[in-house]
């Protein structure tokens, strides 16, 4: 009998062949946990198929859907995974060694917390370190931190799959801060912490986002506070 994994790593990608190898391979290095890595191909038209037909790894799940956009990728691994605790990871980023069972471990030991990031590297395209980030790690300094901008790092998070579902999963209106905004959503009833040390290598490259897409975060973080301080308000979301 195949024993079902504690820990399901969500990983969609459109379209990430020069990095997604490279990706795939740091999850399925890690050590201390039951896992499977759920791949929602969304749409890709480069090598990506052919990368993840090659891995034949038994613990990839790969789930292909015609190009409908980041939240509908992620939301489609939500409803698919396996685990009771879902890590998120970019197809051009790594999850460094000891990442999943040093996140698992914490939220083993404080239920109270639903989403767990970490600190993290910077890497260029090509792996070299640039700056290490140290956000806020306890709770309060969290969700006051959540109320001037987005403190956790999507890719770095481990989450409590159950509680992400209640609130709704990650909604279409705020694509491109469709994390922070579910932060905000959850840190009204939850806690949210941070790990000191960094677990998560993020890499900046030429190719990772449009002027466009960079717009359409700008606008999606706006709103998301917006919609927060609303609630907060007592007003309608």
């Amino acid at each position: 009998m195949v024993k079902p994994p504690t820990v399901s790593v969500l990983l969609p990608v459109r379209n990430g062949a020069a990095f997604l190898r490279a990706a795939c391979d740091s999850v399925l290095a890690q050590h201390g946990v039951t896992l499977e890595l759920l791949v929602v191909d969304d749409g890709s038209t480069d090598a990506t198929p052919e990368i993840l037909r090659a891995l034949a790894e038994p613990r990839l799940r790969v789930i292909r859907q015609v190009g409908q956009g980041l939240v509908a990728a992620l939301n489609r691994g939500l409803a698919e995974a396996r685990a009771p605790l879902v890590a998120r990871l970019d197809a051009d980023d790594l999850a460094l060694p000891g990442r999943l069972a040093l996140q698992a471990a914490h939220l083993a030991a404080h239920p109270r917390i639903i989403v767990l990031g970490s600190a993290w590297r910077v890497i260029d395209a090509a792996g070299r370190p640039r700056r290490v980030a140290h956000p806020p790690c306890d709770a309060a300094a969290v969700r006051d931190e959540l109320g001037r901008r987005n403190c956790l790092a999507h890719p770095a998070v481990m989450f409590r799959r159950d509680a992400v579902l209640a609130a709704g999963g990650y909604r279409p209106a705020f694509e491109g801060a469709e994390d922070y905004d579910l932060w905000l959503r959850l840190s009204e009833r939850h806690d949210l912490e941070n790990l000191p040390q960094p677990l998560l290598a993020y890499r900046e490259h030429p190719g990772q986002g449009t002027r466009q897409r960079l717009e359409q975060g700008i606008l999606a973080e706006i709103g998301a506070l917006a919609a927060w301080r609303r609630r907060r308000d007592g007003g309608e979301d």
